[in-house]
């Protein structure tokens, strides 16, 4: 039995309090787990403040709740996180929760209702080691937010190349910049953040698992972010929370060598106008390859044609802005559109450098640093 929970110990809490705390940590928790513990949350109380974390080994979120009493003294014990959330859900979210925790057992009250759940012992809850060096520098939480929604669309799932399962952090004086690629497609987005965090440029490959996490986690807000960088893991403290996540052990690919240099023509185009007709065509494209073909013509019009199995076509006409004279090339549809969606200027800037070689889109006079590229297709 935990020497921190050997005396019978209850805390008070409000439901909604408790419930959102433990909706922000739960994010990491999987549905099968190899150590049981991983399903569990880590509770330390003390004075007024009650302290979450839950971690799948690999990333940890940490975050605080207030207490309805001030405690005589420190407590710290485990709670099944799910059995928890859902109990919290259907409760009613006025109602103050009492947690009485008695050696592995605890008593949960939310008014007409009672539960009994066990607990497991709280030193075995596997922290990170945070006595490590780091380099910290700040940046605006929406800032960094879309740098990081910019750039995922790009990660690899689960590619044999387990580095490109991640994302690229690097910072060089004071750009920040997040680079991802799967090999079809590349997304390299830069930020100004304001002041040089160091002398030297650092990398950093975080794992998919924890972007998709910090893009749940995060919001628009203008506030503050702080960013640590260890030799093994990155820390974000935010306001709400904080995050550890361990790095991926690999040397991230030259990424400036799958950006062609070298561009035979350019086109601007107007990017709803082109969005909304590779849609269409969309719908007819065939089912594996998700192919369509694009035609520039000399009269500054691009033709899109896609086809199936089923000998069903579909072909769209599309006006540019300014063409780069007969050319043609053809993508793979859901490639092109996961950069087009992210594009926010009105207008798309394309540079072709032939029919084998990846075409670079970038917005015309966008507030970021972006370069997007996407391979071509063979039809």
């Amino acid at each position: 039995m935990s020497a921190a929970i050997q005396n019978k110990v209850t805390l008070h809490v409000e439901q909604q309090a408790l419930h959102e705390g433990l909706k922000m940590v739960s994010g990491v928790i999987e549905s099968s787990q190899v150590m049981q513990i991983l399903s569990f949350v880590h509770v330390h109380a003390v004075g007024q403040q009650m302290q979450l974390t839950a971690t799948n080994a690999e990333v940890e979120v940490q975050t605080t709740v207030a207490l309805q009493d001030n405690l005589a003294e420190p407590v710290t014990f485990t709670m099944p996180c799910k059995k928890l959330l859902d109990m919290l859900r259907l409760s009613d979210k006025q109602q103050i929760v009492s947690l009485a925790v008695d050696g592995m057992q605890i008593k949960i009250s939310m008014g007409s209702s009672q539960f009994k759940v066990n607990t497991l012992e709280a030193d075995q809850f596997p922290f990170f080691n945070s006595n490590q060096d780091a380099v910290g520098f700040e940046v605006i939480e929406t800032e960094f937010l879309a740098l990081l929604k910019r750039t995922a669309f790009a990660m690899a799932s689960q590619d044999v190349r387990y580095f490109l399962n991640g994302m690229l952090l690097q910072l060089s004086g004071s750009e920040l910049k997040t680079v991802a690629t799967d090999g079809h497609r590349l997304a390299v987005n830069a930020i100004e953040i304001g002041q040089s965090a160091s002398t030297q440029m650092l990398q950093a490959i975080i794992p998919r698992k924890t972007i998709l996490e910090l893009t749940r986690l995060l919001t628009s807000r203008d506030a503050e972010l702080k960013i640590a960088m260890h030799a093994d893991y990155l820390e974000i403290i935010h306001e709400n929370f904080t995050l550890r996540s361990n790095l991926i052990d690999a040397k991230y690919p030259d990424f400036q060598k799958l950006i062609p240099r070298q561009n035979e023509a350019e086109s601007l185009i107007q990017t709803q106008s082109i969005r909304q007709a590779l849609n269409r065509v969309a719908i007819l494209a065939n089912e594996k390859f998700r192919g369509v073909r694009c035609h520039f013509k000399e009269n500054n019009q691009l033709i899109l044609e896609s086809n199936n199995m089923d000998q069903e076509a579909a072909e769209e006409v599309v006006d540019v802005i300014d063409g780069p004279g007969d050319f043609q090339v053809a993508f793979n549809i859901n490639y092109l559109m996961d950069v087009l969606n992210i594009i926010e200027t009105d207008n798309v800037l394309m540079r072709l450098s032939g029919p084998e070689v990846g075409v670079v889109l970038m917005e015309e006079d966008g507030l970021m640093n972006s370069v997007f590229v996407v391979m071509p297709l063979t039809l």
